[in-house]
């Protein structure tokens, strides 16, 4: 690559614009309730007009298309007139293409050895082409109504999801895309599973049209990666919403943050009486901005939550004080939805303290001891980079069907 090119100064130009873009994007989207799109379809917001204006090192598209050929299959890259992310994505035929061939071009650089910042140049683009996977992703709620913040929170309860693609589009390993720290179900497995098990107790406790669904989930019929929806709603469902006739209602004529943020504190002591236990201790006139009060609504859930929010540092810095309490990502709907998810973790807890202790009659008492020993010879094989084998770990047992154990890895959602 030309040693005329300043990396520090083109990584930074490069991550600011595509955040920004993304950004503008990902808000409009929300506002006109669209998708934002890898392909050109009608009511879609298409990601390469998005990032149009992004511009990429034309000597790092040269290398790349130097490079990929010698490594993969992947066919060349021309290079584009204009030398922007857009066309980068459009001319490797997919984001995800694109990302293969900065993954391919990195790795075959660090084999030759070369350690100048080119490296580093090529993993902050992979970077920006995962924030705007991500990004797409994201958007596909916003006409799917009834999964709302489905993608940003954690699917047993109100926290954000361990990988907080929110704010930071964190990439590293081990993340949860649908869970939070707490409940991680590699990093927290007890309580996760504990979680989890109220929660599927509760659901048939309750009984109605979900119980067909419940017997699936028994049987493992659920896939690993529709199980978080379902989760995500049952938990959402353990809790009353008002109306948006009512919150429209509620939020007209408030002019300020103050009056918002006590519109909220009504809302919520009518539909969320458990959750308003420690909301009503956050007095919002203490507070002198929507900033605070709602980091302070946070932090009385749990201490350790409010770092995640604090991240936002583009959204609460670049808007005034009214543009803050109504936008989408820290605004008066995402503290509503806050409030309402505590409450519904909470009525579901609550259920479980005043179920009658034991199995009911026919029913075989869980044998916990037995599930603990399959999660941990599961994370042992895990560990050694290997797949879980329930064959291997029935014989660890002993007296246990490779069937049997099958079965409880699926419910224990080990795979």
């Amino acid at each position: 690559m030309s040693t005329e090119i300043n990396f520090a100064e083109s990584k930074k130009d490069l991550i600011r614009d595509t955040k920004i873009a993304l950004s503008n994007a990902y808000q409009q989207a929300f506002k006109d309730s669209k998708t934002i799109s890898a392909r050109r379809w009608p009511n879609s917001i298409y990601i390469s007009d998005v990032l149009i204006n992004v511009k990429v090192e034309a000597g790092v598209i040269e290398i790349i298309n130097a490079i990929t050929p010698q490594a993969s299959n992947i066919a060349t890259l021309k290079v584009p007139t204009k030398n922007s992310l857009a066309a980068f994505i459009e001319y490797s035929r997919s984001i995800k293409k694109a990302k293969e061939r900065v993954l391919i071009t990195e790795n075959h650089l660090k084999r030759l050895a070369v350690l100048d910042e080119s490296i580093d140049y090529l993993k902050e683009l992979y970077h920006c082409l995962e924030l705007a996977s991500i990004t797409v992703k994201k958007s596909k709620r916003f006409n799917k109504g009834n999964e709302g913040y489905f993608l940003e929170y954690c699917a047993l309860c109100w926290r954000l999801v361990n990988k907080n693609m929110l704010f930071t589009y964190s990439h590293t390993k081990g993340y949860s895309q649908y869970y939070c720290i707490k409940h991680h179900p590699q990093k927290a497995g007890a309580s996760y599973h504990s979680a989890r098990d109220s929660l599927l107790r509760a659901v048939k406790d309750r009984g109605g049209e979900n119980l067909l669904i419940l017997k699936d989930f028994d049987k493992g019929k659920i896939k690993r990666n529709k199980m978080p929806y379902f989760l995500y709603n049952w938990t959402d469902s353990f809790a009353k919403k008002p109306s948006s006739i009512e919150i429209e209602k509620a939020f007209k004529n408030t002019n300020d943050w103050m009056a918002q943020a006590k519109a909220i504190i009504k809302l919520s002591s009518h539909y969320y009486p458990r959750a308003m236990e420690i909301v009503k201790e956050v007095n919002v006139e203490d507070f002198s901005s929507w900033k605070d009060w709602f980091l302070a609504i946070v932090n009385a859930f749990d201490s350790n939550e409010i770092k995640n929010w604090e991240a936002a540092k583009d959204d609460w810095s670049e808007k005034n004080a009214l543009q803050r309490n109504q936008g989408y990502i820290t605004g008066k709907h995402t503290i509503l939805n806050i409030i309402h998810r505590f409450e519904a973790k909470k009525n579901i807890s609550h259920l479980q303290q005043h179920r009658r202790p034991g199995p009911k009659q026919g029913q075989v008492k869980r044998n916990e001891a037995l599930r603990k020993k399959i999660i941990k010879f599961a994370k042992e094989q895990k560990s050694e980079g290997k797949k879980v084998n329930a064959a291997k770990i029935a014989r660890k047992l002993g007296g246990l069907s490779r069937e049997r154990v099958n079965k409880l890895i699926n419910e224990l959602n080990l795979r």
